[in-house]
């Protein structure tokens, strides 16, 4: 513990520090005080002490925090462990994995050397790897987020407040399907075993985690309403393929009631399990991610339909209600966006019919 004292040394005031090295071992500091030790100048002698005392000691505590340093590998854990719940377990994994994969490409270095030459050797070597840009950009935010974290608990950055540049994030729009060849889908899904799901995803807009993760619990077949709670997800865990279902969604919005429609009731009110999960194998089984992929892919293949992902369904829906008429906010609530914006940027190309309606009138006008 430090403490100090006013003293006379060679006939003037010092304040004498006690303290304790890094080592343990016990030592002191004596400051001047300037003032002459004679009768009567002590008491202005120990108010200067203080001051000169909790200088010294300030100046000890910037000098320690100057000195404090922490690994890249420790800072992108401490990082991960920061966010706790708040992060979702695919999420956190592909943390993880990002954050193991850059120690293998510049290893664990001090986060006070990493710079804008650092950076771009890494970015060198994930295109070496032939990494997208996207893929780059997550890189570089997981980084970012760490150093940013690392400083503010007291670690030193190559300068104050270091922040790598990271790729702009692609204006990926998807695809989606027509109205003629969602109908030829729909039909050709009258035979295939992911029917639900495929009807489920193009009449609402439900991811396809959404979907794995719908229980006969969630649907009210009599009011016609179901209820967007939790999902399924697949991801990869140090090489291992994890599918676990989970209540805590995309967004907060995710978590949302919508109605039913007719053509929905009807294949779902069709099903003869009405136990345990929606969507699942014909042991019972939740259905895996990525089955149900490779399932809508052969089905897409066996009819003669242009390739698209499952998750374009989604698109097909919230492109087709736009062209519709649906005002965006309203689509924005159906599909559980977290703001307005990440709709109007997604979907604003295809916005058309509000967009004609506005500048018909004002033609009319004029």
């Amino acid at each position: 513990m430090t403490g100090w004292s006013i003293q006379d040394k060679h006939g003037y005031w010092h304040a004498v520090i006690s303290f304790k090295d890094d080592t343990g071992k016990h030592r002191q500091k004596s400051i001047s005080t300037r003032i002459p030790a004679v009768r009567g100048s002590k008491r202005r002698a120990e108010a200067i002490g203080k001051e000169l005392t909790e200088k010294w000691l300030q100046k000890q505590q910037e000098n320690q925090r100057d000195e404090k340093t922490i690994g890249l590998s420790d800072a992108i854990t401490d990082y991960i462990t920061s966010k706790g719940d708040s992060l979702q377990p695919n999420t956190a994994a592909e943390y993880t994995r990002l954050g193991r994969n850059t120690i293998s490409l510049i290893g664990d270095i001090d986060i006070s050397t990493i710079d804008d030459s650092v950076i771009d050797t890494l970015k060198q070597k994930l295109k070496e790897k032939d990494d997208s840009d996207n893929t780059v950009r997550h890189y570089i935010i997981l980084i970012n987020s760490s150093l940013q974290l690392a400083e503010q608990k007291g670690y030193t950055l190559s300068e104050p407040g270091y922040h790598a540049e990271a790729p702009k994030p692609p204006k990926h729009r998807g695809a989606w399907y027509t109205v003629d060849e969602v109908r030829q889908l729909l039909g050709a899904a009258d035979d295939s075993d992911i029917r639900c799901a495929i009807y489920l995803s193009a009449y609402l807009g439900l991811r396809r985690s959404e979907v794995l993760g719908l229980r006969w619990s969630n649907i009210n077949l009599k009011d016609k309403v179901i209820r967007i709670c939790e999902k399924r997800v697949e991801y990869s865990d140090r090489g291992k393929t994890v599918v676990k279902q989970s209540n805590k969604m995309k967004t907060e919005y995710s978590d949302r009631i919508l109605p039913i429609p007719e053509a929905v009731c009807e294949v779902l009110e069709a099903e003869s399990d009405k136990g345990g999960h929606i969507i699942k194998d014909a042991k019972g089984k939740p259905l895996a991610p990525q089955y149900l992929t490779k399932k809508f892919a052969d089905l897409l293949k066996r009819c003669g339909l242009r390739k698209i992902r499952f998750h374009d369904l989604r698109h097909t829906c919230a492109s087709l209600l736009l062209q519709s008429g649906v005002d965006m906010k309203t689509v924005q609530i159906i599909l559980g966006h977290g703001n307005y914006s990440t709709t109007a940027d997604i979907y604003s190309h295809v916005d058309l019919t509000g967009k004609k309606e506005a500048i018909n009138k004002y033609e009319s006008i004029l």
